[in-house]
């Protein structure tokens, strides 16, 4: 079982950036979504060390999360809008890039 450690400024900092966006956002406002993000956030960096990029399966991560395929879609459109990332769908999972 691993633990990703998010820290306060990381949730601060995230929150205002999805605040930032909220005229074209289609995930909630709740403060909770922004943990979500955020741990989304962290959990790629570290999938990605030292490369930047990584593949993954959606639909796995989401039942591992307890979450749907759509709310992790929506929070990668949201962290592709703040230039945090980049993504796209491959025939082997979502193909994700970070900034």
């Amino acid at each position: 079982m691993r633990f990703y450690a998010i820290s306060t400024e990381a949730i601060q900092h995230t929150t205002r950036a999805l605040e930032q966006l909220e005229p074209r956002r289609k995930g909630s406002a709740r403060g909770s979504r922004a943990l979500r993000v955020a741990q989304l956030y962290g959990h790629l960096q570290l999938r990605a060390r030292g490369g930047g990029s990584v593949v993954l399966g959606l639909r796995e991560l989401a039942m591992a999360w307890s979450l749907q395929p759509r709310d992790l879609r929506t929070d990668l459109r949201d962290l592709q809008a703040l230039g945090w990332l980049q993504y796209r769908s491959t025939t082997k999972g979502v193909w994700v890039q970070l900034a």
